[in-house]
């Protein structure tokens, strides 16, 4: 009996894995559509419709397992709760019912993404996602350490890496030379592309087009594809996010003047006595 279970265990990730496949693939040629001459055609409609199709139901089977791990799981509820109410709240609810999804910058904001800076974002979302990024981000992390952003409130790394990722065994020393590269350099990347748009603004529209493929690559295709079935859950967190190097920066910014202030002082450091 249990090996049947694992057996049919097996064949279902298999099968979610080929249909998360299939969907990012769509949505693959999608993007090359939207950046040729064919984009607008019926093909682009076509392929638009079956993606938008398919990653609703993605959507309804990633929140069917946080449900399923917080009744397996009591313990991460709370965490999972969060994490699913601001999925839901930013990725899903707010942008359709406003029909307009840049409303996702303010939980995927810089250096997550440069959907802040796309020339369709409102003035009010913009502000939104500058405050979360260089303001929020920053405070919870300062506050709670890593588990502040990336444990209760990340609609991407953090939600499906409990849903999606949970499905699959931890492999934490594969690629290890990823994490201590690929982020910092798409974190680097990332400065400078924000440092594009504010000083050469004409740049915008290239460096954004950029940034929409490497996200879409990285956090979708890498990740989702690639990452979670050969690393693990929480394979974009380590392995690719620059975000999540901002948090490890700031972490180890935390660290030094922690440290700094609980060292015991030198005699010299100490006030010299009143002379008497």
């Amino acid at each position: 009996m249990g090996q049947i279970s694992r057996r049919l265990s097996s064949a279902l990730k298999s099968l979610l894995w080929l249909f998360v496949t299939a969907i990012f693939m769509a949505d693959a040629v999608k993007i090359l559509h939207d950046l040729s001459l064919i984009g607008g055609s019926a093909h682009q409609e076509m392929i638009t419709k079956f993606f938008r199709s398919s990653f609703g139901a993605f959507e309804l089977i990633m929140f069917s397992l946080i449900i399923y791990f917080m009744i397996r799981y009591p313990a991460r509820r709370v965490r999972l709760l969060s994490l699913a109410a601001f999925h839901v709240a930013f990725v899903l609810v707010i942008p359709m019912a406003l029909r307009d999804f840049t409303w996702m910058a303010v939980l995927y904001p810089w250096p997550q993404t440069l959907l802040a800076f796309d020339p369709k974002t409102p003035t009010v979302v913009v502000a939104l996602s500058l405050f979360v990024g260089f303001v929020a981000v920053p405070c919870l992390t300062m506050k709670w350490g890593a588990k502040g952003f990336c444990g209760y409130v990340c609609p991407h790394g953090a939600y499906y890496s409990e849903a999606y990722g949970r499905l699959y065994h931890q492999e934490p020393g594969r690629l290890r030379w990823m994490t201590k590269y690929v982020p910092a350099v798409y974190f680097s990347a990332m400065v400078v592309a924000a440092l594009l748009i504010l000083f050469v603004p004409q740049s915008l529209d290239p460096v954004r087009r950029t940034q929409k493929v490497a996200f879409f690559a990285s956090s979708q295709m890498l990740y989702l594809i690639i990452g979670v079935p050969l690393i693990g859950a929480r394979s974009y967190c380590t392995h690719f996010c620059p975000l999540g190097y901002e948090v490890r920066l700031l972490l180890k910014i935390r660290s030094y003047f922690r440290r700094k202030a609980t060292e015991p002082k030198r005699p010299a450091d100490l006030p010299k006595a009143a002379s008497r």
